[in-house]
């Protein structure tokens, strides 16, 4: 978590924390804390959430949800706001930011049978069909640092591409996998992605001294 670099701008100068690095951190905290061993943990999150990042961009924290009217974010001035270390501590030093406290656009990740990823909000509606939100596969959870993960946007980029035959029959097998998975789940773990890059937050302006 150390700085990754200096900012400048027309307010001053701030460090920029690696943020990247911190959701890598809370996402292994949230698989170890359903079950996955460090090890896998670590290599998955690290996994999860390059491909996640690929598709769309950070994970998002939600701490935006803390101040619907935009007044801390807008005040948060002497640092830089787009960093969430930054917004995190105004929310604090503002008394609005409630810890471990869910939202509804949260993102959530379920894994089905050690396999299966999907990611959806967690307050939205019920999947009309329980292919919605596939996402990735993983590939051998049971030998721990070897699993894999591949998105399934890769998988259809790799067949050909959207548009083209191949991609499209490879898209159609790929939802009726995830969908039949889902539908017969052994087991499925599912972590709020954003409440656990919230945490990480948390725990990391304890140990600063800054809550």
């Amino acid at each position: 978590m150390l700085p990754e670099a200096e900012h400048d701008d027309i307010e001053g100068s701030a460090k920029l924390f690696d943020i990247r690095a911190l959701h890598r951190t809370a996402i292994v905290g949230a698989l170890h804390a359903g079950g996955a061993e460090l090890l896998l943990a670590a290599r998955l999150s690290n996994a999860v959430v390059e491909g996640l990042e690929q598709t769309y961009g950070f994970i998002p924290s939600q701490l935006k949800e803390f101040d619907p009217s935009g007044r801390v974010f807008f005040s948060a001035r002497d640092h830089d706001i787009r960093n969430d270390y930054w917004f995190h501590q105004a929310l604090c030093r503002a008394g609005v930011y409630r810890p471990g406290k869910t939202h509804s656009n949260d993102v959530v990740i379920e894994i089905v049978n050690r396999r299966y990823g999907f990611v959806r909000p967690l307050g939205g509606p019920p999947p009309a069909t329980p292919n919605q939100d596939a996402e990735f596969w993983i590939t051998g959870w049971e030998r721990g640092s070897e699993a894999t993960l591949q998105t399934v946007f890769a998988a259809v980029d790799q067949a050909g591409g959207w548009g083209t035959p191949e991609g499209d029959a490879t898209w159609k097998t790929i939802r009726e996998e995830f969908g039949n998975a889902r539908s017969n789940a052994l087991a499925t773990l599912q972590i709020n992605a954003s409440l656990a890059i919230r945490t990480g937050l948390d725990r990391l302006a304890e140990h600063r001294g800054d809550a």
